[in-house]
């Protein structure tokens, strides 16, 4: 619960309190035990009583989860809160790549495979981090785009934030370590909504084998776009479980 949250983090200094919790939809966070108590297949979602995620062939060290690049998983049942629809939207992961591979970190798809089967998703090519998005309809700029991208290296800890704006500007802003890397414009009415889960960690339940091969630790989705001083909030709060 957010009580819990406050809880939490209330020892750190008055300046970063606790992370930004405003519009917080789903909120895994792995060090803390009432999310995940280090054995069992749920994590729980910090942010509110719903949204808890199903873990599948997981491996767990504090503060992270382990994803064999084969089989593993979190699931999230589809839900009206994980839909940004035409507003904004934000997505958080604490993440550190084992080996490079053209995987999902997290995703929403339909069924199906092509373009307009994308809803939102943060992916890897070799060892590029980007999100991409998709309306569902329409091509070229109206159908998908791309975020910034960026080029990491493996076995090293990354806070990634894409900043989703459905408003007068319409960009995706980029954010690694607190710090903004690029924005792009999109032309996307709104994003897709699909009828499936959320996953971590594969494509659509392993639909394709996009399995993600490595560690990932917190992770966060707002139901609008946080600005650059929440952003680097969130990674002076965290930094420290990371080794940063």
């Amino acid at each position: 619960s957010l009580s819990e949250i406050i809880q939490q983090y209330s020892f750190l200094a008055p300046r970063f309190v606790i992370p930004t919790v405003s519009n917080l939809v789903l909120y895994y966070d792995p060090s803390n035990t009432a999310s995940y108590p280090g054995t069992g297949t749920t994590l729980t979602n910090l942010a509110s009583s719903g949204l808890n995620g199903t873990t599948s062939n997981i491996s767990y060290t504090s503060p992270y989860l382990t994803y064999n690049g084969s089989s593993s998983q979190v699931s999230v049942a589809d839900n009206a809160s994980l839909e940004p629809g035409s507003g904004s939207f934000t997505m958080e992961v604490w993440v550190n790549q084992s080996v490079s591979g053209n995987d999902v970190v997290l995703g929403k798809f339909d069924n199906g495979g092509l373009s307009l089967d994308v809803s939102y998703s943060i992916r890897t090519t070799n060892t590029t981090y980007y999100a991409q998005y998709g309306s569902g309809s329409g091509t070229g700029p109206n159908l998908f785009a791309n975020s910034t991208s960026y080029v990491g290296t493996v076995g090293t800890w990354y806070q990634l934030v894409y900043v989703f704006t459905n408003v007068a500007s319409n960009t995706i802003e980029t954010f690694v370590n607190g710090v903004s890397i690029g924005t792009v414009s999109h032309s996307l009415a709104s994003i897709l909504d699909t009828t499936t889960g959320l996953y971590i960690g594969s494509y659509n339940n392993g639909e394709y084998a996009q399995w993600f091969d490595g560690k990932i630790g917190i992770t966060r989705l707002y139901n609008r776009a946080l600005t650059s001083t929440e952003v680097l909030n969130n990674y002076n709060v965290d930094k420290s479980k990371y080794g940063l």
